[in-house]
C-alpha cells in the first residue's frame, strides 16, 4: 500500500509490472487517501480522507485519455486529470469527474487555483455494479469528455451546453491525473494514447451538397470548432455529406435529429429552418483503443425567394439579416473599397450563443450577406468587438508587409476576456490566436464585465477602450501585447466608442461613446505618463443624450483608417451605426408575436460631427448623403412658407410606406404643437412632433400598429428648445417598420420601431393652437433590396 502527503514523493512500483496501468511507468500521490496496486488495477481509497490523488510524470498535448471505473461505495466521486501543472498551490488543470452518490457529472478547469465549470452538472444514468468508463478526447483547444461513450461535454459546443462556459488561453500540454474524492475506486485500464498523424479524429472538411437545390458559401471550416452553420435554399430538400479527413482510416457516422444513421454522399431530408445532423468521426488503432469526436452541422434551410425582404415588417432601405437574431453591430471597418459590417448573430429568433454575421456594402446601401464569419470556441461565445486594418503588419501575423484585418472579440463564458483573430482574405476566413491577450481576471479592476473592444491608432500607438461594466483604456504597440492605461470606475457603459473629432471652432476633441445611448466630449492625453480620457467640465458629471427614442442602441463607428497625431491629424469621416432595438421587454419576443423569422435591424448610418453652443460642445449624428440617392425625385412634394392651421389637408394625396420629410416650422406665439401624424390608417397612426408649451420633441407610437408590451406603448420625449430665429427643425425618415427624427441642426435624434398595417401609408401636419409657417419636402424613396415586390 502506498500512501503520502508529500506531492514530491514519486512511487517505485513500476507501472509497466500492471499492465492494466499504462499511464506511465510512475505515480506520485498527494493527500491521504491509499492507493494500492492490485491485480485487478489500481485501488484507491479516500473514505473521510478528502481528495487523494495520484499524478503521472508524462507529459501529452494532444490524445485520448480513458479509465474504466468501479465505485465500491456508493459514495464520493472519481475523476480523470489531465494537462496538469501538478502544482497543489496553483493548480492548472482539467479534471473530468463523475459523482456516484447523486449520478451526476461535471467537467471544469482549475484556472490559478479556481474552479470553472467548464459544463452544467449533467445527471447519468447509474449502472449495474456502478461501473463507468470514462474518456477525454483532447485536441489543441477541443476538449470532448464521454462517459460510458455518451458525448457529455465538448468545448464550444452549443447545442450540447447552451449556456455560456468559458475559459481564459487554453492549457496546452500537462501530466495525467486520477483524483478521489472521499470514496473507494477500482481504476482499471487506464491509458492515454496520442492523436499523431497515423491515429487522428479530426476532419479537415466537412462538405455539404445538393443534387436538386442550391447551397449557399460555405463558412470556413475549423477542425477544432464543433459547430458549422450551412444555409441552403428552399429547394434542397436534400442535401449529402462528405468529409475530408486527418486519417484516412477515420470512421464516419452521419446522425440525423431523430438518430438515423446515414452514410457519407446519402441523401439526407432537411426540414425548412434549422437541421442539426451529428458527424462523428472515430480512429481506431491497431490496439484496439479508439477516439471520437462530433461535429454539429446546422443545416439551415430557407423558404422560398419571395417571401423574404417583402416581409410585412421588413423596413426596405434599413439593413437587417435574411433570418435569424441580430443585435450589436461588430467590427465595423472600410478596407480596399468595402465596408464591413460584422453582427451578433444566432441562428433562431431569440439572443443565444453568439456569433459574428458577416455583410459587405459599397456604398453603406445595399448590402450582401457572407458566411457566418466567427463561432463559439473552447474560450466562450463570441461577443461584441471591433476590427482594424493592420496595413503596415504591426502585429507581424501576416505574410504580406501590406497586412490584413485584425478583430478583437469579446469572449464570454465565466467572466469575460478579449480574444484576437487575423484575417488575410478580406473577412472571408479568420485564423484565430490561441492566446487570450486580456482576461478579466489581469484586469486591473477585476470585474468580469470585460467586453466590447473598440481599438483605434492615435500617436504612433495602439488603443483601446473596454467596458461591459467600467471602461477601460490600454494600449500597445504591436496589437497582440496589451498595457492598461487608465481605468474609470465611475463611468460605466456597455459598447464604448472613443474618437476624435475636429469641431466647428477647429479644436480636435474625443467623444466618448456610451453604448450610442450617452455622450461625453473630452480630451484623450498624457496624465502622469498614463493616457487618460478626460471630459470637459460641461460633461464631468452628466452626459449628453446621443437618441431619446428607444430603439437604437450599441453604437460602432467604422474603422477607416490611422487618426494620425496631435501634431498632423488625419482623421476621416466618423460614421456610426447602431442596431434598431434594445434590450427592454419586447426586444426577445418581437418577432415570436409578429410571426416572422428575422428579428435584427440597424438604423441609419450617421456620419458625427461636433458643433461649440457656449462652451459646450454638442454631438452632431446627420445621416450620410448617400440616402439621398433612394430618393424618387420625380414624385417629390414641396411646399414653401406654406400657411398651416389644425384643419389642413396639406398631405392627404401623399401615401407611402417609406419616405423622407425635411421640413422648418415657424410656430406663431399661441401654436401648441407641430409637427407629423405618419404611417396612419387603420386607427393606426406614429405623431412626430414638437410640444411648444412644454419644450419637447417627441415619438408618440402608442397606436402605431401592433403592440408588443406596455413599455413598447410608453411615449419618447426629449427636452428642445426653439431654433434661436423661433423655427423648428424636423428631419424625418419613415419606413415600413421604423421611424427616426433628426431635429435642432441633428444635435437631438429619436429613433423606433413600429409595426403597423400594410394600408396605413396616410400622412398629414399636425398643428394645434394658432396656425404656422412652414417649408416641407417629402420624398418617397427607394428600397435596398433586390427582390423587393414593386
Amino acid at each position: 500500500m502506498i500512501t503520502s502527503n508529500n506531492f514530491n514523493v514519486v512511487s517505485n512500483t513500476k507501472i509497466k509490472h500492471y499492465p492494466v496501468i499504462t499511464i506511465t511507468d510512475k505515480l506520485s500521490y498527494v493527500g491521504e487517501g491509499d492507493w494500492e496496486m492490485t491485480k485487478d488495477g489500481l485501488l484507491s481509497n479516500s473514505i473521510g480522507k478528502g481528495d487523494s490523488y495520484a499524478f503521472s510524470i508524462e507529459n501529452a498535448s494532444n490524445f485520448v485519455y480513458s479509465t474504466d471505473l468501479t465505485f465500491k461505495i456508493h459514495e464520493g466521486s472519481a475523476s480523470l486529470i489531465f494537462r496538469s501543472n501538478r502544482d497543489m498551490n496553483n493548480k492548472e488543470s482539467y479534471i473530468a469527474e463523475i459523482n456516484v452518490s447523486t449520478h451526476k457529472c461535471k467537467f471544469y478547469r482549475w484556472q490559478k487555483n479556481e474552479v470553472l465549470q467548464l459544463i452544467n452538472e449533467k445527471e447519468i444514468e447509474a449502472t449495474k455494479n456502478e461501473k463507468y468508463n470514462l474518456k477525454v478526447v483532447a485536441y489543441d483547444s477541443w476538449i470532448l469528455f464521454y462517459i460510458n461513450e455518451m458525448l457529455i461535454a465538448s468545448t464550444g459546443d452549443y447545442v450540447l451546453q447552451y449556456d455560456d462556459k468559458g475559459q481564459n488561453t487554453f492549457i496546452g500540454d500537462g501530466v495525467f491525473g486520477l483524483l478521489n474524492k472521499n470514496t473507494k475506486v477500482l481504476f482499471q485500464n487506464t491509458y492515454f494514447k496520442e492523436i499523431n498523424n497515423n491515429f487522428n479524429p479530426l476532419l479537415k472538411d466537412i462538405k455539404i451538397t445538393s443534387s436538386i437545390g442550391t447551397v449557399e458559401d460555405q463558412s470556413p471550416f475549423v477542425s477544432t470548432e464543433p459547430i458549422r452553420i450551412q444555409y441552403v435554399d428552399y429547394n434542397a430538400s436534400t442535401i449529402k455529406i462528405n468529409t475530408s479527413k486527418m486519417n484516412d482510416n477515420a470512421i464516419i457516422e452521419i446522425i440525423d435529429k431523430d438518430g438515423k444513421i446515414y452514410k457519407e454522399d446519402e441523401d439526407i431530408p432537411v426540414e425548412l429552418g434549422i437541421n442539426y445532423i451529428s458527424v462523428k468521426s472515430t480512429i481506431i488503432s491497431d490496439d484496439k483503443k479508439s477516439a471520437s469526436v462530433i461535429y454539429r452541422m446546422n443545416v439551415h434551410r430557407f423558404k422560398e425567394d419571395n417571401i423574404y425582404y417583402n416581409e410585412q415588417y421588413r423596413d426596405q432601405y434599413h439593413f437587417s439579416l435574411k433570418e435569424g437574431w441580430a443585435n450589436d453591430p461588430n467590427g465595423l471597418v472600410y478596407y480596399n473599397g468595402k465596408y464591413h459590417l460584422f453582427f451578433q448573430f444566432y441562428d433562431d429568433l431569440q439572443w443565444g450563443p453568439m456569433h459574428w454575421a458577416h455583410a459587405i456594402s459599397t456604398d453603406l446601401l445595399h448590402w450582401k450577406e457572407f458566411p457566418i464569419a466567427l463561432y463559439p470556441d473552447a474560450n466562450g461565445a463570441m461577443f461584441s468587438g471591433s476590427i482594424v486594418a493592420d496595413i503596415h503588419n504591426d502585429s507581424g501575423l501576416f505574410k504580406s508587409d501590406k497586412g490584413g484585418l485584425i478583430a478583437f472579440i469579446s469572449v464570454d463564458g465565466n467572466g469575460q476576456r478579449v480574444k484576437l483573430a487575423y484575417s488575410e482574405d478580406e473577412g472571408i476566413t479568420w485564423t484565430k490566436l490561441d492566446k487570450i491577450i486580456v482576461d478579466w481576471t489581469e484586469d486591473e479592476l477585476k470585474s468580469i464585465d470585460f467586453r466590447d473592444p473598440k481599438v483605434f491608432h492615435w500617436e504612433n500607438k495602439w488603443f483601446m477602450v473596454v467596458a461591459g461594466g467600467p471602461l477601460r483604456l490600454y494600449s500597445s504597440d504591436n496589437l497582440i501585447d496589451w498595457e492598461p492605461e487608465s481605468n474609470y470606475p465611475d463611468i460605466d457603459t456597455e459598447c464604448p466608442d472613443l474618437y476624435p473629432i475636429k469641431a466647428d471652432d477647429g479644436k480636435i476633441k474625443w467623444v466618448l461613446s456610451r453604448g450610442g445611448r450617452y455622450y461625453k466630449v473630452g480630451d484623450l492625453r498624457k496624465v502622469n505618463g498614463k493616457w487618460t480620457y478626460l471630459p470637459d467640465d460641461e460633461y464631468k458629471t452628466k452626459d449628453g443624450l446621443m437618441n431619446f427614442g428607444k430603439d437604437s442602441y450599441a453604437a460602432m463607428t467604422y474603422y477607416i483608417q490611422d487618426f494620425g497625431t496631435e501634431a498632423n491629424p488625419t482623421l476621416p469621416d466618423i460614421i456610426e451605426l447602431n442596431w434598431m432595438n434594445c434590450w427592454d421587454d419586447y426586444a426577445k419576443i418581437a418577432a415570436k408575436k409578429l410571426e416572422q423569422d428575422f428579428n435584427g435591424t440597424f438604423n441609419l448610418n450617421l456620419k458625427l460631427d461636433l458643433k461649440k453652443e457656449g462652451d459646450t460642445y454638442l454631438l452632431m449624428q446627420s445621416p450620410i448623403k448617400k440616402y439621398e440617392e433612394l430618393r424618387i425625385t420625380s414624385e417629390m412634394k414641396q411646399w414653401e412658407n406654406v400657411t398651416i392651421n389644425k384643419n389642413n389637408d396639406l398631405l392627404n394625396d401623399f401615401k407611402s410606406e417609406k419616405y423622407e420629410i425635411i421640413a422648418t416650422f415657424y410656430p406663431s406665439k399661441s401654436t401648441e404643437k407641430v409637427g407629423f401624424r405618419t404611417r396612419v390608417g387603420n386607427d393606426e397612426e406614429t405623431l412626430i412632433y414638437y410640444d411648444v408649451i412644454n419644450e419637447k420633441i417627441v415619438i408618440d407610437r402608442s397606436i402605431s400598429g401592433k403592440m408588443l408590451s406596455d413599455i413598447f406603448k410608453i411615449v419618447d420625449s426629449q427636452a428642445m428648445k426653439l431654433n434661436a430665429d423661433g423655427s423648428i427643425d424636423m428631419h424625418i425618415f419613415v419606413d415600413r417598420a421604423s421611424v427616426e427624427v433628426f431635429a435642432q441642426d441633428n444635435t437631438i435624434i429619436g429613433a423606433n420601431v413600429i409595426y403597423p398595417s400594410l394600408n396605413s401609408l396616410g400622412t398629414s401636419v399636425i398643428v394645434e393652437g394658432e396656425e404656422v409657417k412652414a417649408n416641407i419636402t417629402i420624398y418617397p424613396l427607394n428600397g435596398i433590396w433586390e427582390n423587393q415586390e414593386k
